[in-house]
């Protein structure tokens, strides 16, 4: 064998099978954990609205699912906002540091609420850079009545888009990383204060309760937002709030994260054990990592603001930007994306796709990317981010489809920052940098390589395909796999339920595992027979025989886009 299979334990439970443990002098590959036939226990519940079965029900796909009618994107929403102090505005912005609202009557296309809301200036650059009065606006509808909502959102974020002459940023950024990582939703408003028009305004999803919900089996975890060293422009936090390990004491993290929800007692304890354990995290092989981090996510999260060259972003600034969500379901970590408004910056578009990875102060990116199979499970994702969506034939179709939209709207926008012509050229700007991130990426000698190639998967229950099995029956998996480089090994990673870590099978092509005939490119590996009325999930990984052993995956976005099927 020309590379080593490493095994240390991860904290995921299995059905009865012991680990596979290989070893040899050539050690260039930290493998997954093997389980023998066995797969990992995850967590049922019902599927919140932004996972859903594919049509055929072979899929269980994370992101695809229908956002809120608030923020539906063909949809132009009229916003009135009326205060009744003389004073509103200098109270706003006596009001900034303290993020304290003030009431104000509330109308959406026409409909009033029946109780006041709460407004207030939000914003960091586009505040305190900002020399327009085109400001930024935070809006909480349960300023009078905790229990008012509209359309399900307690509060909205209207959004200026100071700095980003083509109004659509933020826009394209969280549309298309929503089908790799849990994105807020936008759309366009028209705004009016004391029936002034101020122009048409970027709406975008505030990261609350509501939007857990969306993504995640339940609201029940923790949430914190990272912060920035004090107030202003200073300071992001890069080497505090990045999940750098502090010390064992809690009022150690205290000034870098506020927690925005919890319902468990002594909810920092998970956070310190993460930056704790991800500070041990080896770069030479699997550690229990996976216990407390959404690893797969992580490295998403990471490729997708790679990707976009965001300039507010953890890779870049470190330690603000991004929340972190506690999931109850799982006892795991996630970074959640916020704020894209600054995506694929001209003075960004040439970042190496390991931009700050050897940097001690960035730890998500330091730690994770030092695992070779970390680190390739990463590119292989930056890979199918730029062959689905951040290229010129997706991105010039998404890019004209916002400027049909919105285009009148800027031409008739009072207040906006710049002038027509800019907004033009910006948007064509736009385009061009796509075009220059794709090709600047794909030259990276480690992005541009030949792919393992998966195609033909299926299942098969006593030789009838995509048959949901009894409780009696194991399952047949089957994928046809090659690379120019050759295949060092392929792996099925299972689990059961919604959510939860996922444990390995090799896939064999020795005509032994219902592969058809040795070496004819059919791998093969059966799951076994699990209990009436439970989800499976799998995937399957391909590792090249190259000298990095290149990683693909199919579906091409597992670990969130997945193949199932339930037991009858």
């Amino acid at each position: 064998m020309r590379f080593a299979i490493i095994v240390l334990a991860v904290a995921v439970t299995f059905f009865g099978c012991v680990p596979i443990t290989e070893e040899t002098e050539e050690s260039t590959y930290t493998a997954p954990v093997e389980t023998g036939s066995g797969i990992a226990s995850g967590v049922s519940g019902e599927l919140p609205s932004r996972i859903r079965e594919s049509i055929d029900g072979h899929r269980l796909v994370t992101g695809a699912g229908e956002r809120g009618e608030f923020y539906n994107i063909s949809t132009i929403r009229r916003i009135d906002l009326v205060f009744t102090q003389s004073d509103w505005w200098d109270q706003m912005r006596n009001n900034y540091y303290s993020e304290e609202d003030i009431a104000a009557d509330m109308s959406v296309d026409g409909i009033a609420l029946a109780d006041p809301v709460g407004v207030r200036f939000k914003g960091e650059t586009s505040y305190l850079r900002n020399p327009y009065s085109k400001k930024s606006f935070n809006i909480s509808l349960d300023f009078g009545d905790s229990e008012q909502k509209y359309m399900g959102y307690q509060e909205l974020n209207l959004n200026c888009a100071f700095e980003d002459d083509s109004f659509m940023r933020e826009l394209v950024f969280e549309e298309v990383i929503q089908y790799y990582i849990p994105a807020v939703a936008n759309n366009y408003v028209e705004l009016y204060l004391n029936g002034e028009y101020w122009g048409i305004y970027v709406s975008s999803q505030q990261l609350d309760g509501d939007f857990i919900k969306e993504w995640f089996l339940s609201n029940n975890g923790t949430r914190w937002r990272a912060e920035p060293e004090g107030t202003g422009l200073g300071n992001p936090g890069t080497g505090t709030s990045s999940l750098n390990y502090l010390g064992d004491d809690q009022s150690d993290y205290e000034p870098h994260y506020t927690l925005k929800k919890a319902v468990k007692s002594n909810p920092w304890s998970d956070l310190i054990t993460t930056c704790k354990v991800l500070d041990e995290t080896s770069s030479s092989a699997y550690t229990d990592i996976s216990a407390v981090l959404d690893v797969d996510r992580s490295l998403w999260f990471l490729a997708c603001e790679n990707v976009f060259a965001d300039d507010d972003s953890y890779i870049h600034k470190g330690g603000t930007d991004y929340f972190i969500y506690w999931e109850a379901e799982t006892g795991r970590m996630t970074p959640l994306e916020y704020d894209g408004n600054s995506c694929l910056s001209p003075g960004n578009i040439y970042w190496s796709p390991f931009y700050n990875a050897t940097s001690s102060r960035y730890p998500l990116l330091y730690k994770l990317l030092a695992v070779p199979h970390f680190r390739q499970r990463y590119l292989a994702h930056l890979r199918t981010i730029l062959d689905e969506r951040l290229n010129a034939d997706y991105m010039d179709s998404l890019i004209e489809e916002y400027a049909a939209r919105i285009d009148a709207y800027i031409q008739a926008d009072p207040k906006k920052m710049m002038t027509y012509d800019q907004y033009l050229d910006a948007v064509s700007d736009l385009k061009t940098l796509v075009r220059t991130r794709h090709e600047y990426l794909m030259s990276n000698e480690e992005v541009g390589v030949d792919v393992p190639q998966i195609s033909d998967t299926s299942w098969s229950v006593d030789g009838s395909y995509w048959a949901a099995p009894d409780s009696s029956q194991a399952v047949l998996v089957t994928a046809t796999v090659a690379c120019t480089e050759g295949i060092e090994a392929v792996y099925l990673y299972g689990a059961t339920g919604v959510v939860g870590n996922f444990s390995t099978i090799s896939m064999k092509d020795d005509g032994e595992h219902g592969d058809g005939s040795a070496g004819d490119g059919v791998y093969g590996c059966t799951i076994p027979a699990q209990t009436a009325g439970t989800r499976v999930r799998f995937y399957i990984e391909a590792v090249a025989a190259d000298s990095i052993n290149t990683l693909a995956y199919d579906p091409a976005g597992a670990e969130h886009d997945v193949y199932t099927y339930v037991v009858q």
